[in-house]
């Protein structure tokens, strides 16, 4: 994945879980989560990846003359919300949310931040 694809994938993923009182998913690692899992166990999408991002960035140059990473975040969810049925958004979608929710030995999640987020203690008490 190149520089542009990664600015537009971090973005994308920064909308389905958005920072607030918690880090957003590229803050948490996702990014590394996709890293490793897109080498591994979802080499498959790849593919599917790439060609989602293109018309992402397609679809924000259309509309507003700008690029997906660099459109406001009420632009973003516009975007998105138009694609949000796609097999490309709900593999996205799970992916990003696997990233920010899994044990943090898979890449994301980075020092457990989600689970302190719901509550959750890995280590029996």
């Amino acid at each position: 994945m190149d520089a542009s694809q990664r600015a537009i994938l971090t973005a994308a993923i920064d909308r389905l879980i958005p920072a607030d009182d918690f880090p957003s998913a590229s803050e948490a690692g996702v990014l590394n989560y996709f890293d490793r899992i897109l080498a591994t166990d979802a080499a498959e999408f790849m593919p599917a990846l790439r060609d989602g991002l293109a018309k992402l960035e397609l679809a924000a140059q259309n509309a507003y003359g700008h690029g997906f990473a660099v459109l406001s975040p009420d632009d973003q969810d516009g975007l998105l919300r138009a694609i949000e049925t796609t097999p490309f958004f709900q593999r996205l979608l799970s992916l990003t949310a696997e990233g920010f929710y899994a044990d943090p030995a898979n890449g994301g999640n980075k020092d457990g931040v989600s689970w302190r987020m719901i509550g959750y203690k890995p280590d029996p008490v």
